[in-house]
């Protein structure tokens, strides 16, 4: 198996197990959106880096 193939597979369980434990939906809903604010705060972040800008007219070959 694949190590990306890795969260495929826990992904279901993981929730469920807490659903399980628990008795109730709200803890593994609130890990999931916690999870889902955690990756779109990371993305927008990781996006709003500034770069360099180049010189104009230079094609990127020195």
């Amino acid at each position: 198996m694949a190590v990306n193939q890795m969260p495929v597979i826990l992904a279901p369980l993981v929730p469920g197990s807490l659903t399980n434990l628990t008795g109730s939906f709200a803890p593994a809903w609130a890990l999931l959106a916690t999870l889902t604010a955690v990756t779109l705060t990371t993305t927008q972040l990781s996006h709003t880096r500034e770069r360099p800008l180049k010189r104009p007219g230079s094609v990127g070959v020195p």
